[in-house]
């Protein structure tokens, strides 16, 4: 199955490069390129899920338990992408979901971490309209072409720093999603903006389990 996914959380509208009024010394706002989620694979038996991040120049993988998300049926029914689905919703780590699952179909799982659907998931998004999840194609491919595939994706999940998703957590928030990584490689002439405050936590996930527990 490929999804189209859209990620309007991680734009940012900032000036690239301003300079201090008494000094003239130039700052250089840093600007993330995103979370870096390329690869995410999600091991059903195992109840294991693997994730790649980028932290300043540097990509490293996660491994965590695969949370069950449970999914609420509100009753309503609409045409997505030519296929009848129904609507349901659910809450997963500080975001509202909502999706439209095509029950025809037998698939529990979709894109990213979702999982434990009554069916397809044809469309799925967060309430505040900044991520979406969209269904394009499903394919039949051939079992030589999935177990090559499976080959090289473990080979570069395999050469990857590997941290739990707990570490990478404190890492992210410690380093400001690596910008004072980035920042602290570069020339004294170049400095801080004045005045920037502490960037907040972005991305997917903005409050996890473990957090609650405090």
């Amino acid at each position: 199955m490929y999804y189209n996914t859209s990620k309007t959380e991680f734009l940012e509208n900032i000036e690239r490069l301003t300079f201090a009024e008494q000094t003239g010394v130039p700052n250089i706002n840093i600007i993330s390129a995103g979370n870096g989620i390329e690869n995410n694979v999600s091991l059903l038996k195992e109840n294991n899920h693997i994730d790649t991040y980028s932290v300043g120049n540097e990509v490293i993988r996660t491994d965590e338990v695969l949370q069950k998300l449970q999914w609420i049926s509100t009753g309503a029914e609409q045409l997505v992408n030519r296929r009848e689905c129904i609507k349901m919703v659910s809450k997963f780590r500080g975001r509202d979901y909502v999706a439209y699952v095509d029950l025809s179909v037998p698939v529990n799982f979709g894109p990213w971490k979702f999982n434990s659907f009554p069916g397809l998931p044809v469309l799925i998004y967060d309430t505040e309209n900044k991520l979406k999840w969209t269904l394009i194609k499903i394919t039949n491919d051939s079992k030589t072409d999935v177990l090559e595939f499976i080959e090289q994706q473990n080979a570069y999940l395999n050469s990857l720093k590997n941290l739990s998703l707990r570490e990478y957590v404190k890492l992210y928030d410690e380093t400001e999603d690596g910008h004072s990584i980035i920042l602290s490689k570069m020339s004294r002439d170049f400095q801080k903006a004045p005045g920037q405050k502490k960037k907040k936590r972005g991305g997917l996930e903005l409050k996890f389990e473990w957090e609650r527990e405090n």
